[in-house]
């Protein structure tokens, strides 16, 4: 483990502490003492003088990083930069969440943006939590996950929201995902929203379909953000279940060429795990789609289960920290830099000049006091 983020300290220079540490805790997790009692999981704010991130654990682990008094150490050693716990959670998994100055995750630019999950019912990827899901999660309508988030958190007007998300399990068809994408629209802006659509999935394909919500978005192109769900390149049906795993990568490449082709699409990306790959495949399918969408990448969470750790791919099993950087690199080379997104799982931490840490830390403060 220790080789390994010596290895990428070495080669990649360029590459701070900050972001050579975030991958080393995601592939190697975190020894926590409240985890281990059966307590809560810890999230961290990390940052230095130039980045941020935010990293969650699922449970503890036998590893050179561990908690102490709300910090991050790391070979027993307190690390160079800012690690500070902004709250624990259960697993218990939420319908929806707030990015930005309403909630408590920073966004870029204090962007408002809110992740709806209404239909969380999923045969599921291994990489996933869709057992936790399928067993916490009832399917409900869009107006009554709105209702909920008035109830909940008393946000009446969604005027200032500039993104939701549309995240879903499997719905089994083209039209009832559709119907859920325009409900979801008519939901809020019944509440006042004029924001951007950002779609997750890979059930929503037909120009029909992709025409009638871009008539509810005021024919307006820019309101309307796709995300085609990849996950995985090649073998994909030996982590993911039904329809997800059977289709090729040959065939998910003539969709996603389709979907730019449409011209109805603001925004086209591919979302992507690193760490259930081998590099070579990982580049090898990289290398078609750099002309067609830019990626939205999340690196692996380990979960815990067996179905989970068995989607570690053994380059990531093997190089941890190194492979991540590869990665890392291999993309910039391909999109001429970095790739910036609101994802905190990214391979790319945030800027500090690109939005306001201190409005988060001064709520946490806040909320610290009260506490």
């Amino acid at each position: 483990m220790n080789q390994n983020f010596e290895r990428a300290k070495s080669e990649y220079p360029d590459i701070s502490d900050l972001e050579l540490h975030f991958y080393n805790m995601k592939s190697n997790g975190i020894t926590d003492s409240v985890m281990e009692a059966g307590g809560e999981r810890p999230i961290f704010y990390i940052y230095d003088d130039n980045n941020f991130g935010l990293i969650s654990f699922m449970f503890s682990e036998n590893s050179p990083y561990r908690t102490e008094n709300g910090r991050i150490l790391f070979n027993g050693h307190k690390l160079d930069f800012n690690s500070l716990l902004f709250t624990r959670l259960g697993n218990q998994l939420p319908y929806y969440y707030f990015r930005g100055p309403n909630g408590m995750f920073p966004s870029l630019h204090d962007d408002r943006i809110l992740n709806v999950n209404f239909h969380p019912k999923c045969g599921g990827c291994d990489f996933c939590q869709y057992g936790y899901r399928t067993e916490q999660l009832g399917n409900i309508s869009s107006e009554e996950g709105f209702n909920r988030i008035k109830e909940e958190t008393k946000i009446e007007d969604l005027g200032q929201i500039k993104e939701i998300a549309i995240v879903t399990g499997r719905f089994g068809s083209e039209d009832s995902m559709k119907k859920h994408v325009l409900d979801v629209i008519s939901s809020s802006e019944e509440r006042g929203f004029k924001g951007r659509i950002f779609y997750m999935g890979s059930e929503l394909m037909s120009n029909a379909s992709l025409s009638e919500i871009l008539k509810r978005l005021g024919n307006n192109p820019e309101r309307l953000r796709y995300a085609y769900t990849i996950e995985k390149f090649f073998n994909r049906s030996s982590i993911m279940h039904g329809i997800k795993g059977t289709k090729t990568y040959p065939e998910i490449l003539e969709e996603i060429k389709y979907l730019n082709g449409t011209g109805l699409i603001g925004k086209l990306e591919y979302t992507y795990i690193v760490g259930v790959e081998d590099f070579d495949d990982f580049k090898r399918g990289s290398l078609e789609l750099a002309e067609i969408a830019l990626p939205h990448l999340s690196i692996l969470r380990r979960t815990g289960q067996n179905s989970n750790l068995s989607t570690i791919c053994r380059d990531y099993s093997e190089n941890g920290a190194y492979y991540t950087c590869q990665v890392r690199k291999h993309y910039e080379e391909l999109y001429g830099g970095k790739i910036l997104g609101n994802n905190f799982a990214n391979l790319w931490t945030f800027p500090l000049n690109q939005f306001d840490l201190s409005l988060y830390l001064d709520s946490l403060m806040g909320v610290k006091k009260v506490a």
